[in-house]
């Protein structure tokens, strides 16, 4: 987001099921949340003025996932458009991989359609460009013939696929809820 001169964006990866956020210290989720980390700093850092990123993510619980997160401000020259940072940050190696074009030529091949809406900016932009985006990690799409939810799991060296698979339906079991489609787990929010 964009406010006059302030800049707002968060790091997100790294995931674990609410009550087994152990799992958020080793070294794969780690990995994965550093690696969009430095990619959200190096995109960022030409673009603005002063870049404020913490050493250390925290904690960003759901109601059924935890993630790593780190909040990401910084300064811009007055003018600057939040479209301009958007399309210079968005697909972060959260959603669309790294190195990017090569990521991007295997997810094209090895997934099953194009992704439609999924990981696409949702939001809000005046015409002094501030405003609010964010990314659609997860949605759906609702047809008279049925319907599909959107999601994904964050695949880096280390991962496990069984485990990646866990998480995805995670995931998608709240997209399901929101829809009341899907009921919570056992001790689920």
């Amino acid at each position: 987001s964009k406010a006059g001169c302030e800049v707002r964006t968060d790091a997100l990866a790294g995931s674990a099921a609410v009550g087994d956020e152990l799992r958020l210290t080793d070294a794969k989720e780690r990995e994965e949340h550093d690696l969009v980390v430095r990619y959200i700093a190096a995109r960022l850092t030409p673009r603005v003025e002063a870049l404020e990123v913490p050493a250390a993510p925290q904690h960003r619980r759901l109601s059924y996932v935890t993630h790593l997160w780190t909040p990401i401000r910084a300064r811009v020259a007055p003018g600057a458009s939040v479209l301009r940072l958007a399309e210079a940050l968005h697909p972060t190696p959260a959603v669309g991989g790294t190195p990017l074009e090569t990521a991007q030529a295997i997810l094209r091949e090895a997934e099953a359609g194009p992704r439609g809406w999924y990981a696409g900016g949702v939001g809000w932009v005046d015409g002094a460009g501030d405003g609010a985006l964010f990314v659609a990690l997860r949605s759906a799409l609702l047809t008279p013939e049925g319907g599909a939810a959107f999601v994904g799991a964050g695949i880096v060296r280390g991962s496990d696929p069984e485990r990646e698979w866990a998480e995805t339906q995670l995931k998608a079991t709240a997209v399901l809820r929101a829809l009341g489609l899907e009921q919570a787990p056992d001790g689920g929010a």
